[in-house]
């Protein structure tokens, strides 16, 4: 690869070409690098911004001359000074979570944007089961299941973080669009008992949860869910990582665009609630036969607080 060439490809695609013209596969230089071949694949393809000790590994694993390294090196560094704002903490698996939960037990108020659906403090049990287990499914190679005791291990870990609900010194303000309640992501039985942990939450003296209607008018578009720790940092969850900044300027507009869409949305939130309780009742009924019905009916409460037409 001439210097020119160099100059004018990425570092991922440097390291790529250099590891097709050495004829091995994402596979085989992992295992020279004690990298995994999904990580070797966000490198390549730009996804990530890799570190400078990644990039030099590789590089020298496919024997690329020292001139070339050093040119990696610094074309590296200067693309983590230009992303220095954000910090990768890793895909949704125990690692993250961990570092989510430090940052939260930390803070004395936490505000949560869910557009995808509801925020981890919020999920039951089944519901974390459910998105951890299928839905970071395009995360894994060739598309499998995860294994059982790594979901497991992740859903507790998420199931766990949510002990500082319990904290009277914490308050809590969940932004919830109504796109997080329609999205099925689970069983009808499990979407229910979602609906029915947000009005749980909702009743407790130290949280807010407003819900984003359809119809209200936007002046910022919904692009993606993220959490704000005390406006301290704002955590932000992507396809294939979760990140973490403490940059001023980027939680500036972070914060203007919740506060914005807070006051957009609405506190009435049973009727909504109730709207989607019954639809997975109904639901849960004709999945599981009328015998079950009376049981998921009776979460919705007494006929004169049903839900508002839509």
């Amino acid at each position: 690869m001439s210097e020119d060439d160099l100059d004018a490809a990425g570092v991922g695609a440097v390291l790529a070409e250099l590891r097709r013209r050495s004829g091995l596969t994402g596979h085989q230089l992992g295992e020279r690098v004690g990298m995994s071949q999904a990580k070797i694949s966000k490198i390549e393809s730009g996804v990530t911004v890799p570190k400078t000790r990644d990039v030099i590994a590789l590089a020298r694993a496919l024997e690329a001359p020292a001139a070339v390294v050093r040119r990696l090196v610094d074309r590296t560094e200067s693309a983590q000074e230009s992303f220095g704002a954000w910090r990768d903490i890793g895909s949704p698996s125990r690692r993250a979570n961990s570092e989510i939960a430090a940052l939260e037990q930390q803070a004395t108020e936490i505000r949560t944007l869910s557009f995808a659906g509801p925020s981890g403090l919020l999920h039951t049990e089944s519901y974390a089961r459910a998105v951890i287990g299928e839905y970071t499914r395009p995360l894994r190679p060739d598309d499998r299941p995860g294994e059982p005791l790594a979901i497991v291990g992740a859903v507790t870990d998420r199931v766990r973080r949510q002990e500082i609900l319990a904290d009277p010194g914490k308050v809590f303000l969940f932004l919830i669009f109504e796109t997080a309640l329609l999205h099925q992501v689970a069983k009808p039985a499990v979407m229910l008992g979602q609906v029915e942990r947000i009005r749980e939450v909702a009743a407790q003296e130290n949280a807010i949860v407003r819900v984003l209607r359809f119809d209200a008018p936007l002046e910022y578009p919904p692009l993606h869910d993220f959490e704000l720790v005390d406006g301290k940092a704002a955590i932000v969850d992507t396809m294939t990582t979760t990140v973490v900044t403490r940059d001023q300027s980027e939680l500036q507009v972070y914060r203007r665009v919740y506060e914005s869409l807070y006051r957009q949305a609405t506190p009435d939130i049973e009727p909504i609630l109730n709207r989607y309780a019954l639809r997975y009742a109904e639901l849960a009924r004709a999945e599981a036969g009328t015998s079950s019905a009376p049981a998921a009916m009776d979460l919705l409460g007494s006929p004169e607080d049903g839900p508002a037409q839509p």
